[in-house]
């Protein structure tokens, strides 16, 4: 059973005026960290549009990308 479960946006179409240095993109990626037990499980629900961005958002948002167990894509652009 989930004991706990923290969603960070890393990616969306819109900036955030609050978080300054976030690059907004078409697109979306959500950082899912899920508690099970004592065990703490992160993965990826889509991934954005750019590499690069990901990993800049991320940083800024103290997301850990090295602890992502996984990755859920909802669809694909062709």
């Amino acid at each position: 059973m989930i004991k706990g479960l923290r969603l960070t946006v890393l990616i969306e179409d819109q900036r955030n005026p609050q978080l300054l240095g976030l690059k907004a993109k078409h697109g979306l990626c959500i950082y899912a960290e899920a508690t099970v037990k004592d065990e703490c499980f992160s993965f990826l629900l889509d991934t954005g549009p750019s590499p690069e961005d990901l990993r800049k958002n991320a940083a800024a948002l103290k997301a850990n990308l090295s602890t992502v167990k996984g990755v859920l894509l909802t669809h694909g652009h062709y």
